[in-house]
């Protein structure tokens, strides 16, 4: 059996609404209970019926963010631990997948505006290098 360490994990992120949703009134159909870290159960996503007839559709991730997630934390539990692994020789991908406006490119990307929200790809590279300054890792570009 595989160590859990090594094994596929799904993470999800939902972005907090925008201000021409907050604007227009518009509710929150999504219902997260945040899962991350060492040892944590999963954590639920609950999608619900905005006109209330359809019963709520459940899921359930190995990772869950709340809407108040810093970029900084996304990194900590997604993007440094599969960093880490390839450290060791495994393979590590970070897939981004959801309808436009979801969030991925500033998940992946991060903020133009404000260093504290560079990310994954920023910070990745950052601490790559920095890994590599710090050991004797050879490398070649």
């Amino acid at each position: 059996m595989a160590d859990a360490a090594q094994c596929v994990k799904v993470a999800i992120r939902c972005r907090p609404p925008s201000k021409k949703e907050i604007d227009n009134g518009e509710a929150g159909v999504v219902e997260l209970t945040e899962a991350y870290g060492e040892g944590c159960p999963p954590g639920q996503v609950v999608i619900n019926d905005p006109n209330g007839v359809e019963e709520p559709a459940k899921f359930a991730f190995d990772i869950v963010f709340d809407l108040t997630i810093k970029q900084s934390q996304v990194y900590e539990y997604v993007g440094r631990p599969s960093l880490l692994k390839t450290f060791e020789g495994y393979n590590g991908t970070i897939f981004a997948y959801g309808q436009t406006g979801s969030g991925k490119t500033f998940t992946i990307t991060g903020g133009a505006e404000r260093f504290a929200d560079r990310g994954l790809i920023p910070r990745t590279i950052s601490y790559m290098f920095e890994a590599f300054r710090k050991s004797d890792y050879q490398y070649k570009m």
